[in-house]
């Protein structure tokens, strides 16, 4: 994996924070970040009291999937 911009804190403000891969300590941001939507990792927290919010990605070079149940009646 590699890092990433996320905007953990809930509710949203539209502001990013660069949350680096912990197996890449010195890892950069890429360039192209528009740096006035960029805040810090200590601001991007959850406003107390907010519902926890988790963003879930698929593997690295696995699809996202989804299951439908199908049943052929007689």
């Amino acid at each position: 994996m590699s890092g990433s911009y996320q905007d953990l804190d809930n509710p949203p403000d539209g502001l990013v924070a660069w949350y680096p891969d912990p197996a890449m300590p010195n890892e950069k941001p890429p360039a192209g970040q528009d740096l006035s939507k960029v805040e810090s990792i200590e601001a991007d927290t959850p406003k107390a009291g907010a519902a926890e919010q988790k963003l879930q990605f698929a593997l690295e070079g696995q699809p996202y999937s989804s299951v439908s149940i199908w049943s052929k009646r007689s």
